[in-house]
């Protein structure tokens, strides 16, 4: 079951040569691993490409993640305990929540934060990783009042935390956009939250963002252009409601019911 495909992941994020030895003995053993597999799953059309430099395509079975709409599901805001508890009631949230490492360039949303002005727009940044010390930097130098940074929540308070969000972010870096597809994805959509994607556009991410037309996928340059879709969805309920609905809908997808129609 292959959910990121190394060492492949780690040449693209410039963390080794592609000349490294122990990146072709990984490669090489991945060879032999996967011709004796009796099966291989991954997420997407896109990891199954890349795994074809392996092993034949054929043997290959794309199931994509599902989530679960029992746990994780739509809650009014005067009923979100983690909105409550962080004095979030009245704000707009634009929430990033996972892994703050080199590869989700969290870091965008700092700059997001520092151009957007709308007194009622709160970014919410929730996560561990190499990175948050570097974001937490950032964010006490350009002393914004309109971005704040949280540990990790509890399992318990999870679904309120995701459930608290009027626009989702899911980053992936555009050297990475076929080897692995964020997991975050399928949980905001449990939600009915609409998806700011930060990923090249002809990434497997970006693609299904726009099958489903839960929201828009941005380049990461395209800082002015995020911006706008934000103050779009604050000012737009009904734009806001139409992407909404579309989560819900692609959510019931991807469930564990449904995930036997992709074998």
């Amino acid at each position: 079951l292959i959910y990121d495909i190394y060492p492949d992941i780690i040449v693209e994020n410039g963390y080794a040569r592609p000349d490294a030895f122990y990146i072709s003995f990984w490669k090489k053993a991945n060879e032999k691993v996967f011709k004796k597999a009796q099966n291989i799953y991954t997420l997407t059309d896109g990891m199954k490409e890349v795994l074809g430099r392996y092993t034949e395509d054929t043997r290959i079975k794309v199931i994509p993640i599902w989530t679960d709409n029992d746990f994780l599901k739509p809650l009014p805001k005067k009923d979100n305990i983690f909105l409550r508890s962080n004095n979030l009631l009245d704000q707009f949230i634009v929430l990033y929540s996972g892994n703050l490492g080199a590869s989700q360039n969290a870091e965008i949303i700092i700059e997001l934060a520092s151009r957007i002005k709308l007194d009622k727009i709160k970014f919410i940044i929730v996560g561990q990783g190499a990175n948050k010390q570097k974001i937490e930097k950032l964010l006490e130098k350009k002393k914004l009042s309109n971005c704040e940074v949280l540990p990790w929540q509890s399992t318990e308070t999870f679904p309120y935390v995701l459930a608290s969000a009027d626009v989702s972010i899911v980053s992936l870096d555009e050297k990475a956009s076929s080897l692995g597809i964020p997991s975050k994805f399928y949980n905001y959509l449990s939600v009915g939250s609409p998806i700011l994607c930060i990923s090249d556009k002809q990434s497997d991410l970006a693609k299904m963002v726009r099958k489903y037309e839960v929201g828009e996928c941005f380049n990461h340059h395209e800082i002015d252009e995020m911006c706008g879709f934000i103050e779009i969805l604050y000012k737009f309920p009904d734009q806001r409601q139409v992407f909404y609905n579309n989560s819900l809908k692609t959510s019931s997808i991807f469930n564990p019911d449904n995930a036997k129609l992709f074998l």
